[in-house]
């Protein structure tokens, strides 16, 4: 009986495959960077253009938002990051406390951007107020009162994680993380995360600016942002500094000069 030979499988032609995997991860890495930049400049410009009333519909991104937007990222979370960054050199040997440890002092940073952002004032204190209860209360007090039969705090705390970890595994976030590449995953909370900030801090820079350009020939027309071939400009009352509903785009691209004055007029306030 003749014996049917089956053809071996070249080495190379198995490796082309792994390859353009490769290539096809890292292509859908790029498009999910690329898309988040877009996404973070997005909602910096909402949220500074948000602070004057205007419509996003005059909103446009371009390269030069996503830098801005970039810079005043980095700017705002400095402080919190030093804070985190400081405490993180204090993390504890058990893994389960380490997490924990990271979760309350994201938390705290969490509240300093909050002031940093938009001062202490209006509702803010509430925001902070909640997330410090929410510390005291579920962080320290729970296991410490629930899980009292464990001996001493660190091994209370411990059992406490312990038992939040079986809830955790359930819930649709990890289910997605452990469906995707750890690099995909990452990439996309941080993507959210700092969509999330970035709208934070568009409305503190908005909020917090004294300085504008003015147009000459009106004394309560501002710059507010620039795109491409037009201002985009709001009207002010100069005695109250309090916004206006009235919305002035000039054409850049015109044959009359747009003369322009920087001043220093205070910080405007919504209508």
């Amino acid at each position: 009986m003749e014996q049917i030979k089956t053809p071996e499988l070249n080495r190379e032609s198995e490796a082309i495959p792994k390859k353009y995997s490769n290539l096809f991860s890292d292509a859908l890495l790029l498009i999910l960077l690329t898309a988040g930049a877009y996404w973070i400049a997005y909602k910096f410009e909402s949220g500074y253009l948000g602070f004057y009333g205007l419509s996003l519909d005059l909103l446009e991104i371009k390269v030069e938002n996503i830098l801005i937007a970039a810079g005043s990222i980095i700017t705002f979370l400095f402080l919190p990051f030093m804070i985190f960054n400081f405490a993180t050199s204090f993390l504890p040997s058990q893994p389960l406390l380490r997490e924990k440890f990271i979760r309350d002092i994201g938390l705290i940073a969490l509240i300093v951007l909050i002031f940093s952002a938009y001062g202490f004032q209006g509702t803010n204190w509430l925001y902070c107020l909640g997330i410090i209860l929410f510390i005291i209360l579920l962080e320290v007090v729970w296991p410490i009162a629930v899980f009292s039969k464990k001996g001493p705090i660190k091994e209370r705390f411990i059992a406490d994680e312990e038992a939040e970890n079986k809830t955790r595994a359930g819930l649709l976030v990890n289910r997605v993380g452990r469906m995707l590449p750890p690099v995909f995953f990452i990439t996309l909370l941080l993507v959210l995360l700092l969509g999330s900030f970035a709208s934070i801090v568009g409305l503190s820079l908005a909020k917090n600016q004294e300085k504008y350009y003015l147009i000459d020939d009106s004394v309560n027309t501002v710059v507010v942002r620039v795109y491409q071939d037009r201002a985009i400009c709001i009207t002010y009352n100069p005695d109250s500094n309090k916004i206006q509903s009235q919305v002035v785009i000039e054409n850049l691209n015109s044959s009359e000069k747009l003369i322009l004055s920087r001043k220093k007029i205070g910080k405007l306030i919504p209508e």
